[in-house]
């Protein structure tokens, strides 16, 4: 078995056999493995010592670019100990590297649109040296990172998106995104420009639990008053007629819509009454996709009518209609129209087109669950779940029954006693305190009633940017002082690796359960509908994953100790708890448990 290391960790031996077994009998394998089982290094172990049996290509694929790192060096390490001929690349999107800094920082819509001008014109340099072959000279052997081919294309003049592409025709094995083997219109080029085919790849999809989220968002779209007057303003300027009828009177459509209710579902003929009435919609596009080309290019700047244009287009599709619901809605901003989607299985069930799909994560549970909302064929698909390879007594983790946001309970009275106890917990930890709330609206709530002590509170943001939660990580890791304040399933509780034992208590307080909406409810009427488990996994299910990620920050190592706290009854209940898994002990505890394990393991340091 191809390996880095020396020894495998506990239970890692067993997860890389699993694997490796999966993959030669051309199976799907999920696995729920928690932290610190070293997942990378098994999938990557695995998958490469099938792949030079088989003679397999291998595709890992992350929803963030910042995960492509360790993945390099597991293919690199493997390939440098065994000096195997084995080459790799790291793609990252095209924008991503450009050589032209200002064109780079566009939205991605934008910046394909102002790209895919500039090549048609002749005016990239660059994308023109590299068709030429000028520049696109390569190592006979390499491991090459994103970076690496980004600055060999500045050097070299070249795109470094292309250098790319060039590499990963002559790979083993490409490091992407999700979207590079799953979404329409990106991964049909890439598999032609590398050569490759799912039907003789293996796919391993890396933080798995975010798979069919990530891809949810990237099938719905959304047309807003404000980005109407947006476009307006770009038409005006650029004395072009497009949207003239349309921005004028879509607000009064709406408000005909959808009367004095805050959103409901809208029939796609209703809107494409509206648009039709501007003039033929295809040509609409077309002047829309014109003007925001001339935005782009005349002012640098992203153009609103580009995201409208591809609205309409998208609008207009039907396939899959019954994944999807479209709605109107309003709010503070204003009128919006949504086609959102229901049920990503509609590309993710492409995996089970690969040789083997392989997905592993430690927030995994039920695993019957992802593996229906993914679409992984049940009869080829392998599960299984591991054991935590850390020592039990490292870790006390426990339910407080004594509180709750459920919404008939969230008054101020409530509200204080989840602030008492979390101070409380903060005053007797040795270390750093996350609090992690099911939403910013309870967070801002009970943020009052918390008196951090000695510590300084730091409190999350919305729209962190990289560089602020590396900030955040940096401080955490520099002092023990600190009471970190986030919400579940945000920037700072998922994702995110708080090492050296830089956390040394997480508390959960209640459940990120979505609001009501139109959407909500429709989508757990379609798996209702599909798998008789529409509350389940439409609704509680997502929610209760995001809770357990959050938890998942506190031990990241085999010398990790540290307290977690449930803070909400309801994750006592059957219907929660069993997406806990074993991360929750059946004994109650409370302050007392909590001063004599602090007692017990800083006696021991």
């Amino acid at each position: 078995m191809l390996f880095r290391h020396k020894v495998f960790r506990k239970e890692q031996e067993r997860l890389v056999e699993d694997i490796y077994n999966a993959i030669n009998g051309q199976k799907n394998f999920m696995g729920h493995a928690p932290t610190g089982l070293g997942k990378t290094d098994a999938t990557l172990s695995a998958a490469l010592t099938a792949a030079e049996e088989h003679g397999y290509d291998v595709f890992f694929v992350t929803p963030k670019n910042s995960q492509h790192e360790i993945a390099h060096k597991v293919v690199k390490g493997i390939a440098d100990k065994y000096a195997l001929k084995m080459n790799s690349v790291d793609l990252v999107g095209k924008r991503h590297m450009c050589n032209l800094r200002n064109l780079g920082q566009l939205p991605s819509e934008d910046f394909y649109h102002a790209c895919h001008l500039r090549v048609k014109r002749g005016q990239c340099i660059c994308y023109d040296n590299a068709r030429r072959r000028k520049g696109m000279q390569l190592d006979a052997q390499f491991n090459y990172s994103h970076r690496e081919l980004q600055e060999e294309g500045v050097v070299r003049n070249v795109c470094g998106y292309e250098l790319a592409l060039e590499a990963a025709s002559k790979s083993r094995v490409i490091i992407a995104d999700y979207a590079h083997v799953l979404m329409p219109g990106v991964v049909e080029p890439l598999m032609k420009r590398a050569g490759k085919g799912l039907s003789n790849s293996v796919v391993i999809v890396d933080e798995a639990h975010n798979l069919s989220g990530r891809m949810r968002e990237e099938l719905s779209i959304r047309l807003s008053e404000r980005a109407l007057a947006r476009a307006r303003k770009e038409c005006a300027q650029l004395e072009s007629e497009s949207l003239a009828f349309v921005s004028a009177e879509f607000n009064g459509w709406a408000e005909l819509t959808l009367g004095k209710r805050k959103e409901q579902l809208l029939e796609k003929e209703k809107l494409s009454t509206l648009l039709e009435r501007e003039g033929q919609q295809d040509l609409l596009v077309e002047e829309l996709i014109s003007t925001g080309n001339r935005w782009v290019e005349e002012t640098g700047a992203a153009s609103a009518c580009l995201r409208i244009a591809r609205f309409i287009e998208y609008w207009n599709m039907e396939a899959g209609e019954e994944k999807f619901a479209r709605i109107i809605s309003r709010n503070e901003h204003g009128y919006a129209v949504e086609k959102r989607c229901l049920s990503p299985d509609i590309i993710t069930s492409k995996l089970n087109l690969a040789a083997s799909a392989i997905l592993v994560s430690g927030t995994m549970l039920p695993m019957e669950m992802h593996r229906d909302i993914i679409g992984l064929d049940p009869e080829r698909t392998v599960m299984r779940e591991y054991e935590n390879p850390f020592p039990r007594e490292n870790k006390l983790s426990f339910v407080d029954r004594d509180v709750t946001t459920r919404f008939s309970r969230r008054v101020p009275g409530e509200y204080r006693r989840m602030g008492r106890k979390i101070s409380e917990m903060c005053a007797i930890t040795p270390g750093n305190t996350a609090v992690f709330f099911p939403s910013y609206r309870v967070m801002n709530s009970v943020l009052p009633h918390m008196d951090p002590g000695d510590k300084e509170m730091i409190v999350q943001q919305k729209s962190m940017e990289t560089h602020e939660i590396k900030r955040v990580k940096n401080m955490l890791l520099a002092e023990d002082r600190f009471m970190l304040i986030g919400v579940q399933g945000g920037s700072l509780s998922e994702g995110v690796d708080y090492e050296k034992n830089s956390l040394k208590s997480v508390i959960v307080v209640g459940i990120p359960l979505e609001e009501m909406t139109i959407e909500t409810k429709a989508r757990i009427e379609y798996y209702e509908k599909r798998f008789g488990k529409g509350w389940e996994y439409g609704y509680l299910g997502p929610a209760v994953t995001k809770s357990v990620q959050a938890a998942g920050r506190c031990i990241r190592s085999s010398e990790d100790r540290g307290v977690i706290v449930f803070m909400d009854e309801r994750f006592e209940w059957e219907q929660y708890r069993k997406y806990l898994g074993k991360l929750v002990e059946g004994r109650r505890a409370g302050t007392r448990d909590v001063l004599e394990f602090w007692r017990k393991n800083l006696s021991e340091e």
